[in-house]
């Protein structure tokens, strides 16, 4: 069972980002559905990067997906934690479909928002992520 939690909140963006190939720094912008990363401080800090790992090396979270949103102010962060809450749960949804059983125990829902710099410089998502309730998390959470 996934537990809905605070989001996390992202900065700004990064120009400049390592190839998603790569191991390292990687921008908040890039990260897609299954890419795995650590944190580069603490999770309830501003931050505009990650770094990326592999899924099979320890790490502390994985993307689950995207939500988009349309607004053309900044909703803020109370809108988005009240928003995110439904619809992460239903990216958890789509993205455990073809997993028999869906997510596993032990596992922390989260989000990372935008503030409202990020917003005003295009980033208009927030990322939904798995992380391990206590510890990192080895592997693919599928």
């Amino acid at each position: 069972m996934l537990v809905a939690a605070a989001a996390v909140v992202f900065a700004g963006l990064l120009s400049g980002c390592a190839a998603f190939e790569e191991i390292g720094p990687t921008g908040l912008t890039d990260l897609e559905s299954g890419d795995c990363f650590n944190f580069t401080g603490p999770a309830t800090a501003e931050f505009d990067h990650v770094v990326q790992s592999p899924c099979a090396a320890s790490h502390d979270a994985e993307v689950l997906g995207r939500v988009a949103f349309d607004e053309a102010e900044y909703p803020g962060t109370a809108w988005f934690n009240g928003v995110l809450a439904n619809k992460c749960n239903r990216v958890v949804e789509d993205y455990f479909s073809d997993v028999y059983g869906g997510p596993g125990e032990g596992l922390w829902l989260s989000w990372i928002i935008p503030t409202e710099a990020s917003w005003d410089e295009g980033f208009h998502a927030a990322i939904c992520f798995a992380a391990a309730e206590r510890g990192k998390l080895r592997g693919s959470v599928k």
